[in-house]
């Protein structure tokens, strides 16, 4: 961080923070990304299970 006589902040440490940020997100991302495909499936399988009643209404 900063020294004593020099106030600010050096760049090595806005670097660190900001690579830490951008890694949180990262994995905010993969678990959205997760959550996505694990909707789409449920609405896959809800999708199939419209048309065979759709089918067996349709008798």
């Amino acid at each position: 961080m900063a020294t004593r006589d020099r106030k600010g902040l050096a760049v090595m440490d806005i670097v660190s923070v900001v690579t830490q940020v951008v890694k949180g997100q990262q994995r905010v991302i993969e678990s959205q990304k997760d959550e996505i495909a694990s909707q789409r499936d449920l609405i896959e399988r809800w999708g199939e299970r419209l048309e065979a009643l759709d089918t067996k209404l349709k008798l």
